[in-house]
């Protein structure tokens, strides 16, 4: 046997080895969740329980927003989104949500006079 011989030996022995740590560390994976784990249909239609606080900049309409069965304010910024981003919402047609969001909305936005968008943020 020659030194050659040897080394692939080893070589086929490692990554065979190798090979084999891979398959069993990843075949023992699993998916364990966390316990109280809410199914993904259910937490995507969940309401936040929590109060909602944010800055709100200077001069921002501070009145509240009656949509949906909740109450909203505004908060942050404006931001300059483009329209297609935007429907109306069913109970206050002044009130938009992005086009992908559905009921319980996690932020609904007003638009302003200079055409950004103010958002809204629900506080109870």
């Amino acid at each position: 046997m020659n030194g050659r011989t040897a080394q692939r030996r080893i070589n086929r022995r490692l990554a065979l080895g190798v090979t084999c740590v891979l398959a069993l560390a990843t075949g023992a994976c699993r998916d364990m969740g966390l316990r109280g784990n809410v199914p993904l249909a259910e937490a995507e239609t969940r309401t936040f329980r929590y109060s909602v606080y944010a800055a709100t900049e200077p001069g921002a309409e501070a009145a509240l927003v009656a949509v949906g069965g909740a109450t909203w304010m505004a908060a942050g910024t404006a931001e300059s989104l483009p329209d297609r981003l935007f429907t109306p919402v069913p109970d206050a047609p002044q009130v938009h949500a992005l086009t992908w969001d559905r009921p319980p909305y996690d932020r609904l936005y007003v638009r302003r006079d200079d055409g950004s968008w103010l958002p809204l943020a629900r506080v109870r």
